[in-house]
């Protein structure tokens, strides 16, 4: 996710990227045009990002709206549904997503019936299909 949101062209300065390819080799700076994973403000546009996107498309997409400010985590959307409303909310953050120019990478559930299902295909699986199979989250 952090790959996909582009800092301002006016901020891209604060952003630079220090190079060097060898030792005592010539120091190379780059300005990076999308925020990088691992740099101790990435979170925070990220976040913000998410925040400002639900916002502006709670009127299209207002399951996705309250899901994305009250139930993500980093880069991660922990929400929980019935099968019946888990597809219409998955296609809810599959297009407010795609509004921004972001897309819904992997789905876990542990109900077979959605993984299964068309709105689903198109997505990366994290893990293989289990009847035994429990979503974990640390805290519960």
């Amino acid at each position: 996710m952090y790959r996909q949101i582009l800092i301002d062209p006016y901020l891209r300065d604060l952003e630079r990227i220090v190079w060097e390819t060898e030792t005592n080799a010539k120091v190379s700076a780059y300005r990076s045009k999308a925020v990088t994973y691992g740099m101790s403000n990435a979170p925070f546009p990220a976040i913000r990002t998410l925040q400002q996107l639900a916002k502006d498309e709670k009127s299209r997409f207002h399951l996705a709206s309250e899901v994305l400010l009250h139930d993500t985590y980093m880069d991660d959307i922990v929400s929980e549904a019935s099968v019946i409303v888990a597809d219409g909310l998955q296609s809810h953050l599959r297009d407010a997503l795609k509004s921004c120019g972001m897309t819904l990478h992997k789905l876990s559930s542990n109900s077979p019936e959605f993984l299964n299902n068309s709105f689903s295909s198109n997505v990366e699986h994290s893990f293989s299909v289990d009847t035994d199979l429990t979503v974990k989250m640390v805290g519960w």
